[in-house]
């Protein structure tokens, strides 16, 4: 942001829509670019993510070994302190280790004193005081934006892929469906979209002509298949989520041709509240990067024929009116 206003000529405003903005720790970039052998001074960074902290400054990195609470596999294997009393600052310096893998802490105890009182002051001026490492609280505690994703939203081809972020909320269940063809003469074939990767996502698509929808949780993939091949012509193609009933937290996949179910699998395990942070992104007509289900194809296999429209549609909109076109640019504009 300081580069662009920068390159722009604008000062960094003090005041956005009427509130007072906090101030702006980055700097431009500018002279880097204007000359490659620029050497810019280091400046002070700092961290915290669910109480694990750490800052560098100068030559020096120092973090510490908290493990946070909340995350089960972590609470029970990693290594570390539990109680922010006992926490341990591991020093590293970076110029010649700059994979971090010799820990100095004992030999220069000054120096871990001066950043860890260097952190302190840091985390106070920029309001992350007091420290909480519990996961779920910080959840439940974390303020919804003004503007939330959609309910339902439609995507055409040929956009670049869209934020996660952007994107219906899917856990509480979803319909996705495609308006699509399949030319006369041809085998049904191709992404029709695809989110994420095998890291963790999931993709419509047709393989020897029969419709197939696979999720990866993690690596864990569950798929479903239609059993005979679509015909050509113009079709609706989708598939429904299902949240699982009675307290189960799994639930299903049934794949819909023209609004008739004609496949199901149940999820082997729970669905993510997201797939990934700032990932591959939903991309319509084609995949990219890893594939979500490497056995059945590599990326972009693109959709063999004309894709209309790709819509999804969350559980929690059914039944809610349509926001205005103008509501919608407010949102999309606000949200951004």
């Amino acid at each position: 942001m300081p580069t662009i206003l920068d390159a722009c000529g604008v000062e960094t405003p003090t005041e956005v829509d009427g509130v007072p903005q906090q101030p702006v720790d980055g700097r431009s970039l500018l002279g880097v670019l204007d000359d490659p052998d620029a050497q810019l001074v280091p400046p002070t960074q700092y961290f915290e993510m669910l109480g694990s902290r750490s800052i560098v400054h100068g030559e020096w990195k120092a973090t510490t070994d908290h493990v946070s609470r909340g995350v089960e596999d972590e609470e029970r294997l990693l290594p570390g302190s539990r109680d922010f009393a006992a926490d341990r600052w591991s020093l590293f310096r970076l110029p010649d280790d700059f994979a971090e893998a010799r820990d100095v802490a004992d030999q220069h105890p000054d120096v871990v004193r001066e950043l860890s009182a260097l952190w302190d002051a840091e985390a106070e001026r920029n309001q992350v005081l007091p420290l909480d490492d519990r996961m779920q609280e910080r959840l439940a505690a974390m303020i919804p934006p003004a503007w939330p994703p959609p309910a339902r939203a439609s995507y055409v081809p040929g956009g670049t892929p869209v934020h996660d972020e952007a994107l219906p909320l899917l856990f509480g269940g979803f319909e996705l469906t495609t308006d699509a063809e399949v030319p006369d003469g041809t085998v049904a074939a191709g992404v029709l979209c695809a989110l994420g990767d095998l890291n963790g996502g999931f993709v419509l698509y047709a393989d020897g002509g029969r419709l197939a929808f696979a999720c990866s949780r993690a690596g864990d993939l569950d798929r479903v298949v239609a059993s005979e091949p679509l015909g050509a012509g113009r079709h609706r193609l989708g598939v429904r989520y299902d949240v699982g009933q009675g307290g189960k937290e799994e639930g299903e996949f049934t794949l819909h041709v023209d609004g008739e179910d004609i496949a199901t699998t149940p999820l082997g395990g729970p669905f993510p509240y997201t797939f990934q942070h700032g990932g591959a992104g939903l991309s319509v007509g084609h995949d990219r990067g890893l594939s979500v289900d490497p056995e059945r194809y590599r990326p972009p296999f693109a959709w063999r024929g004309p894709l209309h429209e790709v819509v999804v549609d969350t559980m929690r909109g059914r039944g809610r009116a349509e926001r205005s076109a103008d509501d919608e640019l407010r949102a999309a504009l606000h949200s951004d």
